[in-house]
């Protein structure tokens, strides 16, 4: 048991340590969408092409952040996002997280933490993930999302996802 719990101490050091390395900032589209488009690639069944992120930096509510490490060249993540209009001001801002990917080199470091919290500034945020995809719904629970719904084949390869939203417990809440 000791030695477990020294592994977990030398990680949250190592998660510290990485998160004061750690930059975010507003994605270029046209110098960081190559390495976007990589990570992509190594991070999802069912990758978005060239196509669908062209689509999405079209549109001027959507938004997109990158992460970087200090002292090294190029990006260890990404989120896109999208910047919602509430129908009343007693709802506050919105926003919904359309993707999320950390490259396979540099996961469970806390990166997507920082990513995620930057946009939790608003007053809700949601975001879909894979019902299967037990680690992320874990991960988002333990930064206050919930499960708020399921959502049946919302998967081009028909596989359900889980509305997930950021805010109190909700009755879905993973254990």
């Amino acid at each position: 048991m000791e030695n477990a719990d020294k592994q977990e101490e030398d990680q949250q050091q190592q998660r510290q340590q990485l998160q004061q390395e750690v930059k975010l900032r507003q994605v270029d589209w046209d110098r960081d969408f190559p390495q976007l488009l990589a990570i992509e690639r190594q991070s999802f069944r069912s990758p978005w092409d060239s196509r669908k992120f062209a689509v999405y930096s079209s549109l001027p509510k959507n938004r997109a952040l990158v992460a970087e490490l200090t002292g090294q060249e190029g990006i260890v993540g990404y989120m896109l996002y999208e910047l919602q209009a509430t129908s009343s001001n007693y709802l506050g801002s919105s926003t919904h997280i359309a993707h999320i990917a950390v490259d396979p080199r540099h996961r469970r470091l806390g990166i997507g933490r920082l990513m995620i919290g930057a946009v939790t500034r608003s007053d809700a945020v949601t975001l879909y993930a894979r019902l299967s995809n037990t680690d992320a719904q874990r991960l988002y629970v333990s930064l206050g999302f919930y499960i708020h719904n399921i959502v049946t084949a919302h998967y081009s390869d028909g596989e359900d996802a889980v509305l997930m939203r950021w805010g109190q417990e909700g009755p879905y809440a993973m254990q």
